[in-house]
């Protein structure tokens, strides 16, 4: 199938537009701002500017291969490459964290050079707040994920064990999980699974957008125990990005579910 570069609106999960619904032009920051006269319709995520590229294959293939190739340097940069080797916690975050937004960059300047296209844009109290009750939700949802894997593969093989025990460590040590894992690898993930890889299939229509970004996005984080966790909370977070427009309620979304996780390791295990 070839790139689009026009402005399709597609199919969404709920009908388009009404009082606050967050997915008219004005909302979305992808067309002129509130009070303008002419506020183009809804479009849907990923699309470009009129005229140029809208997010597709391309950017996903280059977001896939700069992924892997940012995220094996940046794990050679901290020592995670040496057999036996443990890195610290921060580090590892920060690590990840930039190989994962630098590639999710990478993928949007090859062609489109949008931020909007990405739902870099601006968005709502209302949607803001909204992200922050589906974080809440999403680590309910995730817990009830994880006791089901568990009782159906037997599996306990947990990477991110190591996060849990750092955030039942020093104030300082939980600080820095706060700020890597709840801020700056939300914003990462979030712009290179949702604003890449769900942008990039949403012309196959939503439910297959969601599924199979949520899927890729849970696989991106090993088959192990957090795999039913990531799947839940990519689920979530596509909904947020096409429901608002913005990448902005997904982050935040994702920040309050991983600081959630980091603030009940620090109680249970500290």
């Amino acid at each position: 199938m070839t790139e689009q570069t026009d402005r399709p609106s597609g199919d969404r999960l709920v009908p388009d537009g009404g009082a606050g619904s967050g997915v008219d032009g004005a909302g979305t920051g992808q067309g002129p701002g509130i009070g303008d006269a002419a506020a183009p319709g809804p479009v849907r995520p990923g699309t470009g500017r009129p005229g140029r590229p809208s997010i597709g294959w391309t950017e996903i293939g280059v977001g896939v291969v700069a992924y892997l190739v940012l995220s094996v340097a940046a794990a050679l940069a901290i020592g995670a490459g040496t057999p036996g080797a443990q890195p610290a916690a921060f580090p590892l975050l920060v690590a990840t964290g930039m190989a994962t937004l630098l590639a999710a960059l990478v993928a949007l300047a090859v062609r489109v050079r949008w931020l909007p296209a990405i739902g870099l844009c601006r968005t709502t109290v209302r949607w803001l707040l909204i992200g922050v009750g589906a974080g809440v939700v999403a680590r309910v949802i995730s817990i009830g994920a994880v006791f089901g894997y568990l009782a159906l593969t037997g599996d306990t093989d947990n990477p991110q064990a190591m996060l849990g025990e750092a955030a039942a460590g020093t104030t300082l040590e939980l600080l820095g999980l706060m700020l890597g894992g709840a801020v700056l690898v939300p914003i990462a993930e979030e712009l290179l699974f949702r604003g890449i890889g769900y942008s990039g299939l949403r012309r196959y229509g939503v439910w297959v957008a969601l599924i199979v970004s949520s899927l890729v996005f849970g696989l991106a984080h090993g088959i192990n125990v957090v795999l039913p966790a990531a799947v839940c909370l990519g689920a979530i977070n596509a909904f947020l990005y096409e429901r608002s427009g913005s990448i902005w309620p997904s982050v935040l979304s994702h920040g309050v579910h991983n600081a959630l996780g980091f603030g009940m390791a620090a109680l249970m295990l500290g």
